[in-house]
């Protein structure tokens, strides 16, 4: 006669209330292990905050202190120490400008260069004139409207567009011409 053999324990599978306890127990160990690794992580990040906070107001305070020196070494012949700085602090942040013309663009649309000068009109602030190519006007006019809805470009205007040949394709070369949003002191653009 032959004897069944069942090799799944059955122990394993009842569930008692030390199993429950210990499931649960190790699901709130693994919790409060994330809890602290996320609650360093927290701690180190506003530590980096505040010593990058202090090293920038250093960096001030040098900036300050030179520029102070420099006024009272030069007098009456160079511009005064306060004309330098409002000049440095209505510069663009040019890495934020760079990062909102490559979001804006399409994908079908390629940069050739930038370019960036002083506009003699009242405002007198910085223009930027923007060159490229694209497979179809689309692309361009899609551009437009992306960068005349950005806080940092100030009506921005197609000055320039032309279909060449390149080699069996063509493509729409164009030039947009914009003004840069002022940046207000100690702020953004």
């Amino acid at each position: 006669m032959i004897e069944q053999v069942n090799f799944i324990e059955r122990e394993l599978f009842t569930l008692s209330y030390r199993k429950m306890a210990l499931g649960a127990g190790s699901i709130m160990g693994a919790m409060l292990v994330l809890f602290g690794l996320t609650a360093a992580q927290v701690y180190w990040a506003n530590r980096k905050i505040t010593a990058l906070t202090q090293e920038v107001n250093e960096l001030k305070a040098r900036r300050d202190k030179v520029m102070t020196e420099v006024e009272a070494k030069a007098g009456a012949h160079l511009p005064t120490a306060q004309s330098i700085l409002d000049l440095l602090e209505k510069t663009p942040r040019w890495s934020l400008v760079l990062k909102e013309v490559a979001r804006k663009m399409p994908p079908r649309l390629w940069m050739v260069s930038l370019k960036s000068y002083q506009r003699d009109n009242a405002s007198g602030g910085r223009g930027l004139i923007l060159s490229g190519e694209a497979e179809n006007p689309k692309d361009i006019s899609l551009f437009l409207e992306e960068i005349a809805g950005s806080r940092y470009f100030e009506k921005p205007v197609l000055s320039d567009s032309k279909q060449e040949k390149r080699g069996n394709t063509r493509v729409y070369v164009y030039t947009i011409d914009s003004g840069l949003t002022p940046v207000e002191k100690g702020g953004n653009p």
